[in-house]
């Protein structure tokens, strides 16, 4: 009798372990990481370089090292990620782009690697250089044979730069980006670009301009994709694009599945597209719990969008609100975004299984969304929009 309780007992103890650790948790700590060495950065006299940096990065490869970086403003750019190679950034910490077209972290071929500002309210701050779309940027790159990376509790001023905050294009597995606020993205990019990923989760998303979570692969490239099992909770989109975008593109992706989507004064809550190559489509898409605020003068869109009907997507608006749209930027592409009033809470185009479940709310749109008495619907297909695009008044 004492032999059943007892392994009754330990699988208790075993189921609550089990529940005690979320499904969603992509990133598995390390077993070996509480032994790792601990160092800090800059060493005492020593240079706080970047070429300091990657030194202590490479002389601590073999075994792998926890690197604190001390508080302080860094010109930094190129630091190059080893396995095992856990980087710290203290409270304070400030690191601010070295040259135009750099990327701040990479990471390559690497497993068991992380960015952590160890504050989750006092984030570390990274500021792209001020030169707009004429500077490719990046604050972490993750590449495509990353496997078990985390970064989180990171501040990011884009400064309008060509390309997102944070791109992934790990396709191996085992990934979790949490407690990110980005600011000044250029309508052209975002916070993260996911490419390519395999069980990734995302949570905390905060992003001010572009897109907040993109999910769309490169269109130049065979190489990106696919997107499987990727999980996201708490994304926030402000005067931008929209907080949440969904493109298959060209690859054939897996599940998606993404809970409280909120968005203020941007274009749309979420935006799902169509996927261009024959193949090209999620398995299935789940987005629960949207929210779309209304704003006058925030949200960010393309003047001519493609496959949008005649005289660009601006006649969408009812005609009182038309004269609040400006052009905002004009990418090197050449493509002319334009910034104005809120469109609606979700545009959907998706040619595959896509579900919006739970919570939907718009605030505050005028009395003026409406066609005939009857108010924009929540799910605004592409018919839908050319009808409204026709007949409004």
């Amino acid at each position: 009798m004492k032999l059943f309780q007892r392994v009754i007992c330990a699988v208790c103890c075993i189921a609550i372990i089990a529940c005690s650790t979320p499904a969603f948790a992509r990133y598995r700590t390390p077993a070996n990481l509480k032994n790792l060495k601990r160092v800090s950065f800059p060493l005492a006299s020593g240079a706080r370089n970047s070429a300091a940096l990657n030194n202590l990065i490479n002389q601590n490869a073999k075994n792998g090292a926890v690197i604190t970086i001390r508080p302080g403003t860094y010109s930094l750019g190129n630091i190059q990620l080893r396995s095992n190679i856990h980087i710290r950034l203290a409270a304070g910490v400030t690191i601010n782009q070295l040259a135009v077209n750099v990327s701040l972290f990479i990471m390559e071929d690497d497993r068991n690697v992380s960015i952590l500002g160890l504050s989750g309210k006092k984030k570390a701050r990274i500021n792209a250089l001020n030169r707009g779309s004429e500077n490719k940027f990046r604050a972490v790159l993750i590449g495509e044979r990353t496997v078990n990376y985390r970064i989180a509790n990171l501040f990011v001023d884009n400064k309008r730069s060509f390309f997102n905050s944070l791109d992934c294009f790990s396709s191996t597995g085992g990934g979790s980006i949490e407690n990110i606020t980005a600011i000044n993205a250029g309508p052209g990019w975002g916070l993260l670009q996911v490419q390519s990923a395999k069980d990734l989760f995302c949570r905390n998303l905060d992003g001010a301009g572009g897109y907040t979570l993109r999910m769309e692969q490169n269109k130049v490239t065979d190489k990106t994709g696919p997107i499987t099992n990727l999980t996201a909770v708490n994304i926030t989109g402000r005067r931008g694009r929209a907080a949440v975008f969904v493109s298959p593109y060209q690859s054939n992706n897996g599940n998606v599945s993404i809970t409280n989507v909120r968005s203020f004064d941007c274009h749309y809550a979420v935006e799902a597209n169509f996927g261009t190559r024959a193949g090209a489509k999620f398995n299935r898409v789940t987005i629960k719990d949207i929210s779309a605020t209304y704003g006058r003068d925030g949200g960010q869109f393309r003047e001519r969008r493609p496959g949008s009907p005649p005289g660009g997507d601006r006649l969408f608006l009812p005609s009182g609100l038309r004269k609040f749209v400006k052009v905002d930027f004009v990418d090197p592409r050449p493509v002319t975004f334009m910034r104005g009033p809120s469109f609606g809470a979700v545009f959907n185009r998706a040619n595959y299984p896509i579900s919006f479940n739970g919570k939907k709310i718009r605030r505050n749109f005028p009395a003026s969304y409406q066609l005939n008495g009857a108010k924009d619907p929540f799910v605004i297909t592409q018919a839908k929009f050319n009808q409204l695009h026709a007949n409004r008044k």
